[in-house]
């Protein structure tokens, strides 16, 4: 019972049986879970298992072919690696045997090899590693073989393979822990690699016979150490992975007290594992590997001390007594050379990655030799040959610590493998994506599975919801109709939706479904009862009103109106007569969509939200669903609600029953394409980019396009002349005429006579979209800089707006082939393409309408381009990348007034706008005058836009530069100032000069600099200059201000530009005065009534400071005077007088001058000016003015 759970607990821990329990877990989800995603059938969860099932099926199969073909590479790239034909014999021989084991069952014989564990042992000659395998207890194939039965002597020559059913174990050559056979080691190793990648070897045995460790000395040990490092650093590199290194010292039985020790050992005993177990706490990086070891071998040393009391107490001699009391000390001394070992072998080094240490183990395979004792000296413990009495176990042959050190400590570590740090990284990086990778792929997975259950749930949860809705509804009195259609489209939709089900289950790669055949069909029921009630109550009691209706409006209406409503009434009537009296003429489709034409008008227009856009397609689909599961399934004997007598169908055809007429029938055919085309605009032929770049206010039907031309127009004008010459069975009409002759001839005409009317209006409508077309009108200079790009550019609106004139002007009788562009095409198809411009030419009468159009999108050179807009293109180009230059300035208006200068003052000969404009001109030149007026606005008015950019760009450049550097100037400091204005208080000579010294003062430097390329002046008359009929819109204050100041300026500088004024004056007698004065700065004139003569003075703005005027009356009469000081002193003695005008420069000046009594004398003069408008003429100064804007609004 206890082996049979044992097996069971065994067979349980399997990967394998892992593996299988979750293939059958994945399993049984499928049967029980599958029909929630999908697989509803019984088949399909099966077929889905199957495939699981098959799935696992080769996995194994792969596996074990896997395994058979490396084992069978490995077992050859060993025996080819050798050269000792006993060694071939040996491995072939242990090869055969493996296949009776039961591993060998399972994996046949080779590739046994490569699926169990490989060990190996490095150590030096004679240090036991063959005798230490021959006694593990494990099964070797090869029990036989006296090779697996050595005696502790000889030696391996090579390397050899121990086959057990547990692992493989490899008892590697005693030169190869030295620098002996290095060649043959490497080749071993890149074996192993190469054939076993994975897992070369799952731990590496160091066996180490204790005699050499203890009696050599510190060189020797050191040199050891540094083989086997680096035996177990070529280990780590060439296998790229990291083993345990488990240290075995063999031969303990040669220290002293080992046998008296452990001689009472029992079997089971002896064989369990002795030693130090440290890969728990070394699998940490930063443990001290030597600290770890020290404190467990310390542990083992006191686990001794508390054993040997008892030992010493049962032991049976003197002799075996003293070895038992001896042996702690013994093991102590081996634990410190031990430790000295251990920190040279696993010592840190930054050209060697570190072994990983697993442990230390105590073994004895048979007790032979000398025995070595610990002996103490003045320097230190050394290890030598025992002296004296020692104590040796009777039984030679018996092992110590080997039988379950492999079972019990290797085996259970076999996959305690990892690789070096290289490889580490590697796998840690590719573990890390997988790891990533597959979360992703199961949250994927589960996403879709839970999204599908959910919206399948969803689904027949609205399902549900929507058919209790439409149920309400129509059983509500108070729903209205429009109420009970949105629940009806509400529910065909979901009905629609379950068609498409399977595109919610990610398993629809495998297997599609659908629930209509579960659920679709009920839902159909309802939809069509619904719509048989709808199309009885509603829509059938609508067309019928609708007709009758008509006929009784017919009467009333003028011809023109008729013409309109001829084609609704024509549907109307034929719809009805294929509902009731004329099924041979029954066409589902066709009569679906009148219908459904009906069904949104019977709807209520108050308050209605139905939108025809939006609806009529579904009112569409609606007609034929009741079409095909209702209308054509009714028994022919049945009532029929359609129907409503044949009086009705009389009154119709003999209301549209006329002769045959081209504008009825014109106007039939256009209504007819009501709805199906869109209408062509600007924006519709090149795109929304358009808005902002080219403008055309012309919007037509889409009727008028090529597309419309041969999908619909062409057929649909020959079968309505063909039916109006030939008979209409609508309107219940026959032939014109018996002779076939005269039909065909009366239907040709009426087909040439509509084509007429069409053609017209086509081309009428594409030249005035044409005509209209103009650049966005925009004073932005860097909006109008951007449409003279978009317009230039070789794929730009232009350039699409001509291809999509060209395209709609191909109205041909037969629809151009699509072109061949496969690099297969035969030669005569290609050539067949070429010709059709021949063999399918533009007809006639639509191209003699079109000529215009057609010569301006022309391309007779075959560069892709029309020749016409391939010139105008090469004109404005350079001018757009000139602009492109000014719109990127730091300051674009600035760059846009000096250009604009100067193409105003003639200086535009180097400007790419004047020149465009010339050469866009003499293109036009080159046109006739109906092309001129068909493409003038289109291809003058970007310019046109820059110029008027450029215009108010300048304006505001202007306008800055005026407030910032004159109106500001003279706003503070002339404005309101004395002698501007006789109240305000004095300006200063240096604001006065600095402001309005002629060429060099603020404001002629404006003038003469910045103002001057925009205007004339002539005679201060002011002319401004324009271009292209438009030029800066200046404020006319502004002229006036600009003659006023230099009117000032006139009157107070002088030819040095100073202000100062040479004058004469003369007295006039006034009465009763006997004396008077005139006196201005270091210049005066006393006049005492005697003979008057002129008299000259200097008036100097700068120098000037003082003026009076005295009066003396007769006879001491009394005395006044009126004096001013300051610079202004002159002209506000003046401003105080009466100052008139004599002749030239000469003026009269009257001076009140008033006495203490209140009594008021004039003193007069003559004042003689040195110049024409001097400071004598008052109003000069005063009318001085300018104004704060520069140009208007």
């Amino acid at each position: 019972m206890k082996t049979l759970l044992m097996r069971l607990v065994s067979f349980l821990a399997r990967a394998a049986t892992g593996i299988a329990a979750g293939v059958l877990a994945v399993a049984i989800i499928i049967w029980f879970g599958g029909r929630y995603v999908g697989l509803i059938s019984v088949q399909s969860r099966l077929i889905a298992i199957g495939v699981l099932l098959a799935v696992f099926v080769l996995w194994l199969i792969a596996k074990f072919v896997f395994f058979r073909i490396r084992g069978k590479k490995l077992a050859e790239g060993l025996a080819s690696g050798t050269d000792d034909d006993q060694l071939k014999e040996k491995l072939e021989g242990a090869l055969k045997s493996l296949k009776s084991t039961d591993l060998g069952r399972r994996f046949k014989g080779r590739g046994a090899l490569y699926a169990l564990p490989w060990y190996m042992i490095i150590g030096p000659s004679g240090a036991g590693k063959s005798t230490f395998y021959s006694r593990s207890g494990l099964n070797f194939p090869f029990k036989d073989d006296e090779r697996y039965h050595l005696s502790g002597i000889g030696g391996t020559k090579n390397c050899d393979w121990w086959f057990s059913d547990q692992a493989v174990l490899i008892d590697t050559a005693g030169r190869y822990s030295s620098q002996e056979g290095g060649d043959e080691w490497i080749h071993f190793l890149q074996l192993l690699k190469k054939n076993r990648p994975r897992v070369p070897v799952n731990g590496v045995i160091l066996a180490l016979p204790i005699d050499e460790l203890l009696t050599g000395d510190s060189e020797t040990l050191k040199s050891h150490a540094h083989n086997t490092r680096n035996r177990l650093q070529e280990v780590m590199v060439e296998l790229g992975l990291m083993v345990p290194v488990y240290i075995v010292l063999t031969k303990c039985d040669m220290v002293r007290g080992f046998d008296a020790f452990f001689e009472d050992l029992s079997d089971s005993e002896a064989a369990q594992p002795w030693g130090v177990y440290v890969l728990d706490q070394t699998e940490d990086k930063r443990a001290d590997v030597v600290q770890v070891f020290k404190e467990k071998i310390d542990a083992l040393n006191d686990r001794l001390l508390e054993q040997r009391t008892q030992k010493m107490i049962l032991a049976r001699s003197s002799e075996q007594r003293a070895d038992i009391y001896q042996y702690p000390s013994q093991f102590a001394g081996v634990s410190e050379r031990l430790i000295e070992f251990i920190e040279l072998l696993f010592k840190d080094s930054p050209y060697h990655e570190k072994p990983w240490f697993a442990g230390v183990y105590f073994t004895s395979s048979v007790q032979e030799g000398e025995v070595i004792e610990r002996k103490n000296n003045l320097l230190k413990d050394i290890f030598s040959k025992a002296l004296g009495l020692t104590y040796r176990s009777k039984e030679h042959n018996r092992s110590y610590f080997i039988e379950d050190f492999f079972t019990k400590v290797i085996f259970p570590l076999k996959n305690a493998v990892r690789g070096s740090r290289s490889s580490q990284r590697f796998h840690l990086a590719a573990k890390s994506f997988s790891l990533i990778g597959m979360l992703g792929v199961i949250l994927a997975v589960g996403l879709a599975l839970g999204g599908t259950y959910t919206a399948n749930m969803k689904l027949l949860g609205d399902y549900e919801k929507k058919a209790g809705t439409l149920v309400e509804r129509l059983q509500s009195t108070e729903s209205t109709q429009e109420e009970q259609f949105q629940a009806l489209v509400g529910l065909y939709g979901h009905y629609k939706d379950l068609e498409k089900i399977s595109t919610y289950s990610p398993l629809s790669l495998f297997s599609s479904y659908d629930l209509i055949g579960t659920h679709g069909e009920p839902m159909r029921n309802l939809l069509v009862a619904t719509l048989e009630r709808t199309m009885e109550h509603q829509v059938a009691p609508r067309l019928k009103t609708n007709l009758s209706d008509m006929s009784t409006r017919w009467q009333e209406i003028p011809d023109e109106e008729r013409n309109i409503l001829r084609l609704s009434y024509y549907r109307m009537l034929e719809t009805y007569l294929m509902m009731t009296s004329r099924p041979d003429k029954y066409v589902r489709d066709h009569i679906a969509k009148n219908i459904a034409q009906v069904w949104f008008e019977s709807f209520p227009k108050e308050n209605m939200t139905l939108s025809y856009d939006a609806h009529y397609p579904v009112l569409v689909d609606l007609s034929k669903l009741y079409l095909q599961y209702a209308f054509e399934d009714v028994d022919i004997n049945a009532a029929n609600p359609w129907d409503a007598g044949s009086e009705i169908v009389g009154v119709a055809q003999a209301q549209m029953g006329t002769e045959p007429n081209a504008d009825n029938l014109y106007m039939q055919l256009v209504s007819g394409a009501a709805g199906q085309y869109d209408e062509v605009s600007l924006i519709s032929l090149v795109g929304e980019e358009s808005k902002n770049v080219l403008l055309s206010p012309v919007v037509f039907s889409g009727i008028y396009t090529v597309n419309a031309w041969h999908d619909y127009v062409n057929s649909e004008i020959k079968r309505l002349t063909t039916v109006a010459a030939d008979g209409d069975w609508v309107l219940g009409m026959n032939s014109v005429a018996d002779d076939p002759e005269v039909v065909t001839t009366l239907a040709k005409k009426l087909e040439r006579d509509v084509r007429q009317l069409y053609f017209t209006d086509y081309s009428d409508n594409w030249i005035d979209l044409v005509s209209q077309t103009r650049s966005f009108n925009t004073t932005d200079l860097a909006k109008s800089i951007q449409i003279v790009k978009d317009i230039s550019a070789s794929d730009g609106l232009l350039v699409k707006l001509f291809a999509q004139v060209k395209a709609n002007l191909a109205i041909t009788e037969i629809k151009p082939l699509a072109a061949i562009t496969s690099d297969d095409a035969d030669d005569d198809a290609e050539q067949q393409v070429e010709a059709l411009p021949v063999i399918n030419p533009v007809i006639s009468a639509f191209a003699a309408m079109t000529k215009d159009l057609s010569l301006i999108v022309t391309d007779n050179d075959d560069s892709g381009l029309a020749d016409f807009l391939e010139a105008y293109l090469v004109q404005i180009q350079p001018l757009a990348d000139e602009l492109d230059t000014i719109k990127v300035a730091s300051d674009i208006d600035l760059e846009a007034r000096r250009y604009a200068g100067d193409v105003l003052s003639g200086n535009a000969d180097n400007k790419q706008l004047y020149t465009s404009w010339i050469n866009v001109s003499n293109l036009l030149e080159g046109q006739s005058d109906s092309v001129k007026g068909l493409t003038s606005a289109m291809i003058t008015s970007p310019l046109r836009t820059v110029w008027s950019g450029m215009i108010k760009a300048s304006q505001r450049s202007l306008e800055s530069l005026w407030l910032d550097n004159v109106y500001k100037t003279y706003s503070a400091s002339l404005r309101g100032r004395f002698p501007f204005s006789e109240d305000g208080v004095d300006a200063t000579v240096r604001d006065v000069s600095a402001f309005l010294t002629p060429s060099k003062g603020q404001l002629w430097s404006f003038v003469n600099n910045e103002l001057k390329p925009f205007v004339q002046v002539r005679s201060g008359n002011w002319k401004v200059r324009t271009w292209l009929g438009e030029g800066l819109n200046f404020n006319r204050q502004l002229f006036s201000g600009v003659n006023s100041a230099s009117q000032v300026v006139n009157g107070l500088f002088d030819d040095q530009n100073l202000v100062s004024m040479r004058y004469w004056v003369i007295p006039i007698p006034s009465p009763g005065v006997s004396e008077s004065l005139f006196e201005v700065d270091s210049s005066s004139y006393r006049y005492r009534n005697e003979p008057e003569q002129w008299k000259e003075f200097n008036w100097s703005l700068e120098s000037s400071q003082f003026a009076q005027v005295e009066a003396h009356l007769n006879h001491g009469g009394g005395y006044a005077d009126m004096t001013f000081d300051g610079p202004w002193a002159f002209l506000k003695l003046l401003s105080k007088s009466e100052v008139s005008h004599d002749n030239d420069t000469q003026f009269y000046v009257t001076l009140p001058v008033s006495f203490e009594d209140g009594r008021l004398v004039n003193l007069s003069y003559k004042i003689r000016a040195d110049r024409a408008g001097s400071v004598l003429n008052k109003s000069m100064l005063t009318n001085f003015y300018l104004p704060k804007d520069l140009f208007k609004g």
